[in-house]
């Protein structure tokens, strides 16, 4: 299949008639992996406007969830439109956890937590009761 069918769901007759030129199939491929997220090894390479940007897995603090979106926090925020679950699928990494709905952290960045609330690197994030089980086994494989 050629790359510009990736983009069916651009409809504007303008996109349409771009996409079957060379440059055309090239910005629609780019256009199509905004929401990649590619692992080698311990980093991760994200989408943000026309650049990839590596991130360590080490260095990410929290997942955050907002609507369709999601931020990875780290010294920065990055975001990609991407739900928490597709996100912590995508990154595939056993010391990223759910702890809320809203949030997943990297439990190797924990400093403090208590019934409800987990504080990483000054990042305070809420510790649901439905996650503080799973929240709590990860602690036990670090």
């Amino acid at each position: 299949m050629p790359l510009s069918m990736h983009c069916s769901h651009v409809k504007s007759p303008a996109f349409g008639q771009l996409r079957q030129s060379r440059i055309g199939r090239v910005l629609c491929g780019w256009h199509c992996l905004r929401n990649t997220i590619l692992k080698i090894d311990d980093y991760v390479f994200i989408k943000q406007g026309f650049r990839f940007v590596k991130i360590s897995l080490a260095d990410i603090l929290v997942l955050e969830a907002e609507d369709d979106y999601t931020y990875f926090v780290t010294t920065k925020r990055y975001i990609l439109s991407l739900s928490l679950s597709a996100a912590l699928d995508r990154l595939n990494h056993p010391r990223m956890v759910r702890v809320h709905g809203s949030f997943a952290v990297n439990i190797r960045r924990v400093d403090t937590f208590d019934e409800q609330t987990v504080t990483l690197d000054g990042h305070t994030v809420p510790l649901g009761k439905n996650y503080k089980d799973d929240f709590m086994r990860s602690l036990h494989l670090d």
